[in-house]
C-alpha cells in the first residue's frame, strides 16, 4: 500500500512550533511506498519533535498526536500548527 503525504499549516505561535512545522514541511507531497515506511516516518517525526522541545525549553511543549482513523495512521498532528495527512494512493497514472 502506498501513501501520499500532505501537510496543512497555520501560523506557529513560537520558535518550537516553527521548527516542528519546518520539519514536517520536508515530507509534504512525498510518496510513501509502504505502511512500514509511513510508521517509521511518524516515529522519526515524533523523535525529532522531542528534540525540538529539549532545544526550546521556554516555549510551550509541541505535542504530536497520531489520529488513527479507519484502522490506519491517517494523520499526525504536530502542535497546534501542523497536520501531516497520509492519503492512500488508489492508483498510479502511468501515461495518457
Amino acid at each position: 500500500m502506498k501513501f501520499y503525504a500532505e501537510i496543512t499549516n497555520t501560523a506557529p505561535k513560537n520558535r518550537a512550533e516553527k521548527a516542528a512545522q519546518e520539519l514536517a514541511q520536508k515530507f509534504h507531497a512525498n510518496l510513501i511506498n509502504s505502511e512500514q515506511t509511513r510508521d517509521n516516518l511518524i516515529q522519526h517525526i515524533q523523535t525529532e519533535v522531542n528534540k525540538i522541545n529539549e532545544e526550546h525549553p521556554r516555549c510551550g511543549e509541541v505535542e504530536t498526536r497520531n489520529w488513527n482513523l479507519h484502522g490506519q495512521n491517517d494523520s499526525l498532528s504536530i502542535g497546534d500548527c501542523s497536520s501531516l495527512s497520509f492519503k492512500e494512493v488508489k492508483s498510479e497514472l502511468k501515461s495518457i
